[in-house]
């Protein structure tokens, strides 16, 4: 597998994109909470694609497709309406990664949840 090692942001570069993002996705730039769903769904057109124990199988609860068109989303967290806070977290976290490492989340090739798992434990080490 392929390492991949995105760029290292400082945080003024990280809250200058998300400025960014925010002021192109979000009126009044100052709304709380930021309707992150509709972003993701109706600005970004990225495709929500519920997956039966994703977490469970490998202890995520959503990620972004390579092709970046799709979130997938543990589909408990996606249908429970209990989990709202869970399901918008994610959808922003993934967002983030849409935002910062497009070209990065490009060349992830994960054939199996064992990829994933060693590339998320590989990269945890850095």
């Amino acid at each position: 597998m392929t390492r991949i090692q995105p760029p290292r942001l400082t945080w003024p570069q990280v809250r200058e994109k998300a400025e960014e993002f925010r002021s192109d996705n979000v009126l009044p730039v100052d709304l709380l909470p930021i309707p992150i769903i509709e972003i993701v769904e109706l600005k970004l057109k990225l495709s929500p694609i519920p997956i039966f124990r994703l977490l469970e199988e490998i202890d995520i609860d959503g990620f972004l497709t390579k092709d970046l068109k799709s979130i997938c989303i543990d589909q408990d967290v996606y249908n429970n309406p209990r989990k709202e806070n869970r399901l918008r977290f994610t959808f922003a976290h993934e967002v983030g990664h849409f935002v910062l490492h497009k070209q990065e989340i490009q060349l992830c090739r994960f054939r199996t949840p064992g990829d994933w798992m060693r590339f998320r434990d590989d990269f945890e080490e850095d």
